[in-house]
C-alpha cells in the first residue's frame, strides 16, 4: 500500500480532500491490497463476534416484540376503543423499521473501515438513521398532548390519531432533508485508479453552519419536546391527583457540582476505545425497541396474566431464598465440623 501514498497518486485530488485521503489510508495496514472488499476495523478485530451476536439478538427480539404488539392491537381492535393505541401501533412500526433496516446497516458501517456502500447510501443512511428517532419523539409528544386534552376537556373531540401519525412521518422526513447538504462523498476510483474502483470516502462537512444546525436541531427536536412532555405529564398528574384527592409528595435532591472535560481528541492510539464505546452506546440506544413493546404487553395484559407473572416471580424469589438458606446451612455445618475436629485433636 506504500505505493498508493506517493504524491503522484493525489495530483488530481481536490485540495480539501488530500489530508482526508492521506489520513484515511493511514488507517489501513501496509499489506492491504484489496480495498473493494470489506476491511474490518482493527479496533474490533477480536471483539466483533460479540457485537454481531449482541446486535443480532437485539434485531430479532425487537422485530418480534414490535410485531407482537401490532398483532395485539390489530387482533383486539384496540385502536377502535382508544386512539392511544394508534400511536402505540405507530411506535411498533417505527421499532420494526429500526430493527429491520437501520440496525443491520449501522452495524455493517461500524464494523467495516472502508466505505464500499456507494454514493446513495452515503447520503441516505444518516437520514434513515434519524427519521425513526424523530418519529418516536413526535409520537410520544402527541400522546402526551392527546392525553392532557382528554383529561382537561373530556367532552371535546380528541386529536385524529391516524392523521397525526402520518404527520409525524412527514415532519420527520422534512427535518432530515438538509442532511445531504452537510454530507460529502469522494469516489476514490475516479482519482486513484489502482485497487479503488467502487471505493469512496463518506464524510460529514463539519462547518460552522452545520454546528449551528445541529444545535438548533437538538433544541427543536429533543429538548423542547422533552420539556413539553414533562410539563404536560406534570399537569396530568395534578389533574389526576385532584380527582383522587391524593396529597402531593415532593422530593428534594442535593446537586453536587461536577467537573467534566468537554472534548477528547480521537487518535489512532485511542481509536479502539472510541470505537468500542460508540458501538456499545449505539446498542444501548436501540434497547428501547425491545423494552417499549414489553412494557406495552405488560400494561395491556389482563389481571389473570399479571397474577401468573407475579406468582412466577414470587416462586423464583422463594426458590432463590431457599437455595441461599441451604448453602448457608451447609457452610455453617462444615465450619462446625472443622471446629469439632480441631477441638478433638490433643494439644
Amino acid at each position: 500500500m506504500d505505493e498508493l501514498k506517493s504524491a503522484s497518486q493525489f495530483d488530481d485530488l481536490p485540495h480539501k480532500w488530500v489530508d482526508v485521503v492521506v489520513d484515511y489510508l493511514r488507517g489501513f495496514r501496509n499489506d492491504t491490497t484489496d480495498f473493494n472488499r470489506p476491511q474490518l476495523r482493527p479496533s474490533v478485530r477480536h471483539t466483533y463476534p460479540a457485537f454481531v451476536c449482541g446486535y443480532s439478538a437485539l434485531i430479532m427480539a425487537g422485530a418480534l416484540c414490535n410485531a407482537y404488539v401490532l398483532a395485539i392491537v390489530a387482533r383486539k381492535r384496540l385502536y377502535a376503543a382508544d386512539p392511544v393505541y394508534v400511536y402505540v401501533a405507530n411506535l411498533a412500526v417505527t421499532g420494526i423499521v429500526e430493527c429491520v433496516s437501520v440496525l443491520p446497516i449501522s452495524l455493517m458501517v461500524l464494523l467495516v473501515q472502508n466505505w464500499i456502500f456507494g454514493r446513495f447510501l452515503c447520503f441516505f443512511l444518516p437520514m434513515l438513521q434519524d427519521v425513526p428517532t424523530h418519529v418516536i419523539m413526535l409520537t410520544f409528544l402527541l400522546m402526551a398532548i392527546d392525553r392532557y386534552k382528554h383529561l382537561k376537556h373530556p367532552n371535546k373531540m380528541r386529536l385524529p390519531p391516524l392523521a397525526c401519525t402520518f404527520g409525524c412521518w412527514i415532519v420527520a422526513f422534512c427535518i432530515v432533508l438538509p442532511y445531504p447538504v452537510y454530507t460529502a462523498y469522494l469516489d476514490l476510483g475516479v482519482y486513484i485508479k489502482v485497487q479503488f474502483e467502487g471505493v469512496g470516502i463518506c464524510a460529514v462537512n463539519m462547518a460552522d453552519d452545520m454546528q449551528d444546525y445541529l444545535r438548533s436541531l437538538f433544541v427543536l427536536t429533543y429538548l423542547i419536546p422533552l420539556v413539553s412532555m414533562g410539563y404536560l405529564y406534570s399537569k396530568m398528574s395534578d389533574i389526576l391527583r385532584d380527582l383522587m384527592n391524593v396529597p402531593a409528595v415532593f422530593y428534594s435532591q442535593e446537586i453536587t457540582p461536577r467537573l467534566a472535560k468537554l472534548e477528547v481528541s480521537e487518535t489512532y492510539e485511542n481509536s479502539r476505545h472510541f470505537d468500542l464505546t460508540f458501538m456499545i452506546c449505539v446498542w444501548l440506544a436501540f434497547v428501547p425497541t425491545v423494552t417499549t413493546p414489553l412494557l406495552f404487553v405488560a400494561w395491556n395484559s389482563d389481571s389473570s396474566t399479571k397474577d401468573r407473572i407475579r406468582s412466577y416471580f414470587k416462586r423464583t424469589k422463594v426458590t432463590a431464598e431457599q437455595a441461599t438458606r441451604t448453602v448457608s446451612t451447609e457452610g455453617l455445618a462444615a465450619r462446625n465440623s472443622i471446629y469439632t475436629v480441631q477441638e478433638s485433636i490433643p494439644a
